[in-house]
Parts: C-alpha cells; structure tokens; sequence
C-alpha cells in the first residue's frame, strides 16, 4: 500500500524542469497585458481631464487595480497549472513531487510572485542561482516549473528576442508616461489655468461684439476685465506673463499661455466658439 502511495505521488512522465529563457519569455507575455492596460488607463484619464499630464493620486489606485487583477490572475494560473504565457510556452507549473497546486499553495506562490518582483525581481534572481531553476515564490510554495515540450534553439532565440524588444518598449513607454505624473497641486493649477483661458475668451467675445473686432492685445483684454491692476495680478498667479501669445483677426482668436505648475504646461484656448486646445 505504501509503495502504491508512493507510486500516485510522481508525476506519470519524468519531464525536463522548464529553461530561464523559456520562464522569461513567458513570464513578459503574462506581464505585457497588464501594464499596458495600467498605461492605457493613464492616457484615457488624461484625455478625460483635458490635461497632459496625470494626477499623482489616480496612478496610485490605477496602479493598485491592476496589481490586484494581476495576483488574481496568477492565483488563477497556478491553480489550473500554467497561465497564458506558460501555456504559450509549454510550461506547466506544479509541486515538488509532480501534482496539481491545491489553492493554498497557488495563492502562497501569487504572493510571493509579488513579494519578489520589486527591486530588479530579486525574486526570479534566485532562480538563476538554484540548482533546480526555482525561484523565491517556487520555494515558498514548494513547486517547479517543467516544461511539456521541446523548442529547436533558433525558435527559442526569436521569442527571446521578441520578449526582450516587447519589454523595452514596455519600459520605454512607462518612462514617457512618468514625466507627465502630477501633484495635486498641478491638477489644480491646470484648472484655474484652463477656466481663467476660458474667461479671456469670454472677453474676446464680448469685445467682438462692443467693437466689432477681435483684439490681440492682452492690454485691451485687461482693459476690458473692468479691473486692470487685478487683471494682471490674478494671471501672474496662475500663469507666466511673460510667454502669453495673442493672435486675433477678423474671424477668430487664439490665445496661449504657460501654467505656473510643476511641467509649465502650455494651454490654448481659440474661438468662436470658445474652446480649450489640447496643451502642446
């Protein structure tokens, strides 16, 4: 009986346990989605608020929402085996002695999946170092990584390759991304600097209308505010005086200004109608 027990405890096949390489290239297919999901959020959030940049707090619970969606993910995957990646790849995950993950040890593994992906995946680092390839999550929750099937060299260099150039761009774009990153404190200068744009256009009409022209002068704007001194006293709060731009003729205006906030946002708001432009 006790041989028998032992006998149902081995995997069937003695399979070969799984490459770096093959782990890498699967381990950026099943992180690729989610990050470009977490970008993708940012750049509809900026399109939302009619900004270029994204305010602070927001990449913080959009970061957070798709963290969890991730370790839900790789839950998921260790349970059934293999997520989409070691699927694609051919690598199945299980314990030590050959058989299916219970929940316990796939929740164990996605936590520590977690635990050991900041600072440089020290981690998946592990992995290179240990005799049986096993990474920081595969000793907590006493599994392996073996691979189901055989790849010749060069399919194993192309799909490296195309992971490495699929991660840079990755990086890359995250690295645009964070040059845009706001503080509260820009989210609401932008938007005393798009209202207050939106005011001077206001002006812009009401003078077509007294006049009949457009003025291009910022002068005859503040003129035309009733209050000069607190005219220029309330622009140079919110933006640079210096680099305001004026264009007007006889059938609309353009007017551009620079923001007093952390990325000197530029705005422009042109009409008629009055409407605030993307910021360039």
């Amino acid at each position: 009986m006790a041989e028998t027990d032992a006998r149902e405890t081995q995997p069937p096949v003695e399979l070969p346990l799984a490459a770096i390489h093959d782990r890498f290239i699967a381990y950026v297919l099943d992180f690729l989605p989610f990050a470009a999901g977490f970008i993708l959020t940012l750049l509809v959030k900026t399109q939302r608020i009619g900004f270029a940049v994204i305010p602070f707090d927001f990449v913080g619970r959009a970061a957070l929402a798709w963290i969890g969606l991730y370790f839900l993910y790789q839950v998921a995957g260790n349970w059934t085996g293999a997520t989409v990646g070691k699927s694609l790849l051919g690598l199945r995950v299980v314990t030590v002695d050959g058989t299916k993950l219970s929940f316990g040890r796939a929740f164990a593994r996605a936590v520590m999946y977690l635990v050991g992906t900041p600072f440089f995946n020290y981690g998946f680092v592990i992995a290179l170092f240990h005799p049986s390839s096993r990474a920081l999550h595969d000793l907590a929750a006493g599994t392996v990584v073996v691979s189901l099937r055989r790849r010749s060299p060069a399919a194993t260099l192309l799909m490296f390759l195309a992971a490495m150039a699929l991660l840079i761009g990755l990086v890359s774009a995250a690295m645009r991304s964070s040059t845009r990153l706001a503080t509260r404190r820009d989210v609401v200068i932008l938007a005393q600097a798009r209202d207050s744009l939106l005011v001077l256009a206001r002006i812009e009409e009401l003078e077509k209308r007294t006049t009949g022209a457009y003025t291009g002068s910022l002068e005859e704007l503040a003129r035309a505010s009733g209050d000069v001194s607190e005219f220029r006293h309330a622009l140079s709060i919110i933006f640079m005086p210096e680099l305001f731009q004026i264009e007007a003729g006889s059938l609309g205006y353009r007017i551009s200004a620079t923001a007093r906030d952390s990325h000197h946002t530029r705005l422009t708001v042109a009409g008629p109608p009055p409407k605030v432009l993307a910021p360039y």
